[in-house]
C-alpha cells in the first residue's frame, strides 16, 4: 500500500530534517530533503483516491506544504549558487500540517 510508504517516506524525512537542522541548515540535507519530499508529494498525487474522504483534508495540506516549500527552494536554489556545506534556509508560508502524522498512522495497521 502506498500510503504506508508516504508514512514512512515522511518518518525519513523528519530525520533528515533534524540533521539539517543539527548542521545549521546545510545545503547538503536540505537537498536530501528536497528530493524526500518531492518523492512523497508523488506518492501521494499517485494514491489520492486510496484515503479516506474525511482524510483528504490533511493529506491537501501537507501535499499543498510540499508543493509550496519545493517551489520556494527552487526559487532559492536557482538564483544562488550553494556548496554542501553551505547555508540554505528560507522561511515557507505554508507551515507542516502536523495532524497529517496521526491521519497516516492510521494506515499503518
Amino acid at each position: 500500500m502506498k500510503i504506508k510508504s508516504i508514512h514512512r517516506l515522511l518518518t525519513f524525512s523528519e530525520c533528515i530534517y533534524q540533521r539539517y537542522l543539527e548542521t545549521q541548515g546545510s545545503y547538503r540535507y536540505a537537498k536530501i530533503l528536497r528530493e524526500i519530499n518531492y518523492k512523497i508529494e508523488q506518492e501521494i498525487l499517485q494514491s489520492i483516491t486510496d484515503f479516506e474522504v474525511d482524510d483528504l483534508e490533511s493529506i491537501f495540506e501537507l501535499l499543498e506544504h510540499l508543493q509550496v516549500w519545493r517551489m520556494e527552494w527552487d526559487h532559492l536554489n536557482e538564483n544562488e549558487s550553494f556548496k554542501l556545506d553551505d547555508s540554505f534556509k528560507f522561511s515557507t508560508i505554508i507551515p507542516f500540517p502536523k495532524k497529517v502524522n496521526d491521519v497516516l498512522r492510521k494506515y499503518e495497521i
